[in-house]
């Protein structure tokens, strides 16, 4: 019993490390960009998006190096479920409302919402092999080549504080990024471990956990952009981040699949996360569609599906346990 509070209390002390620092990290690419005026739904999708997923990142590679791929998958598929399913609508719920107009058009929103969906879709038989991860390579080149050629609204906006940094303060905020993916890597290689070890004290499997509480940790990233955006009363410079983060998961997952082969997950949890995935992202694309933008109710609406899956997660997982 002592040895899983102990694992419990490394694990929170790095998803804290991780919180602290995708905080700096985040912050200092804002500033950069908008120094360089680079600012853009762009930027935020790709540069931030990728950026926030630094700790998916990481838990990808120390996962095969600890050789349970599993892990990554779990924690992949079930962090775009957090993403857009929990964080984007407590930002629609908070903000009241978010406005889409102007950010990316329909057709560019399905196709990114679909290559969102793509990991969890595979995964419904059970297994994903090195044949499908080109294809989930493929959807985000074309997300990648269609976004590129379009020309969406300004996410951010420019202040005069961004303007006058210094070549002294531009060193600073990349040293900055620098040490901060540092940081966030080794603390993803901590979760990574602690998630393996308590997953084995508790018997359930990797992937579950992964799935659950992985998931979770790792979006500390984007949990610090929801809580700064609806402080500073900015969700539009939150919404190119989550769907960029979301879609980075993709080639992420593929890449480990490409290095682990084909690799097998439990097919029964996976066929009910793929199913309210889908159905967040259907209902986000309807809603998004009817008045460009995602209202309070609207967001109440997805966020309900995710706290409807978390309990049949959890319900799920005392099964497991008892057996």
């Amino acid at each position: 019993m002592i040895s899983i509070f102990i694992h419990f209390f490394v694990l929170t002390l790095a998803i804290s490390v991780i919180w602290y620092v995708s905080g700096i990290v985040i912050k200092s690419t804002e500033d950069i960009a908008s120094h360089y005026n680079k600012s853009g739904f762009l930027v935020a999708f790709f540069v931030l998006g990728f950026l926030s997923s630094i700790s998916e990142m990481s838990v990808a590679i120390n996962s095969t190096i600890e050789k349970v791929p599993q892990v990554a998958i779990g924690n992949l598929i079930g962090a775009s479920v957090v993403i857009m399913m929990c964080i984007v609508p407590i930002v629609a719920i908070a903000n009241n409302g978010i406005k889409l107009k102007g950010k990316i058009s329909p057709r560019n929103l399905a196709l990114t919402l679909l290559v969102i969906t793509l990991p969890a879709i595979l995964s419904m038989d059970g297994a994903i092999t090195p044949h499908e991860s080109i294809v989930l390579i493929f959807g985000y080149v074309a997300v990648f080549f269609f976004l590129a050629r379009s020309n969406p609204q300004a996410l951010t906006d420019v202040t005069k504080e961004t303007q006058k940094l210094t070549s002294k303060a531009i060193l600073f905020k990349s040293g900055y990024l620098a040490g901060g993916a540092i940081l966030i890597f080794f603390s993803g290689m901590i979760l990574v471990k602690e998630v393996v070890a308590i997953s084995t004290l508790i018997g359930i499997p990797s992937s579950i956990a992964g799935l659950i509480i992985l998931s979770l940790g790792t979006n500390m990233p984007e949990i610090a952009i929801a809580i700064q955006s609806i402080r500073q009363k900015k969700d539009s410079i939150a919404f190119g981040d989550y769907l960029g983060s979301a879609a980075a998961n993709t080639p992420i997952l593929a890449l480990v699949v490409a290095f682990n082969g084909s690799i097998f997950i439990p097919r029964a949890e996976f066929i009910e996360t793929t199913f309210f995935l889908i159905f967040g992202l259907v209902a986000f694309y309807i809603f998004a569609r009817s008045r460009q933008e995602l209202s309070r109710t609207e967001g109440i609406i997805i966020l309900l599906g995710y706290i409807t899956l978390g309990i049949i997660q959890i319900l799920n997982v005392g099964y497991t346990i008892s057996r």
